[in-house]
């Protein structure tokens, strides 16, 4: 029963959501202060056509609380340490202050090196 609840309750919050499709490293980010509520965007080197083609402004996400912040932590994990992350996002969440598409992070993986 609670893995069917668990899976009930995902199900939803990545039933709009994209995918880069591969593995990238983190190119830039950028974060802001005033006026945006913390939130943060990133891009990433050589992504692929196809999320690029979504999200040609990049990927965002708010800091705000602090479940969020380990969004914020896993990215800076990964920029430091030039890990390649792939980037599952909801392109339907535009941030409405930007003059180009970005698209709202649902969630990080971050590739396994060891493999």
């Amino acid at each position: 029963m609670r893995k069917l609840l668990l899976l009930v309750i995902l199900i939803p919050s990545f039933c709009f959501a994209g995918t880069t499709g591969g593995w990238f490293q983190v190119k830039n980010v950028y974060v802001w202060s005033e006026n945006a509520s913390n939130h943060f965007m990133i891009n990433l080197h050589n992504e692929n056509d196809a999320s690029y083609s979504v999200c040609p402004g990049g990927f965002w996400y708010g800091k705000s609380s602090e479940e969020e912040g380990h969004i914020w932590e896993t990215v800076m994990f990964a920029y430091k340490s030039k890990t390649k992350v792939k980037i599952h996002f909801d392109e339907s969440d535009d941030w409405p202050s930007m003059s180009v598409k970005d698209c709202k992070i649902k969630m990080i993986e971050l590739e396994d090196s060891q493999l």
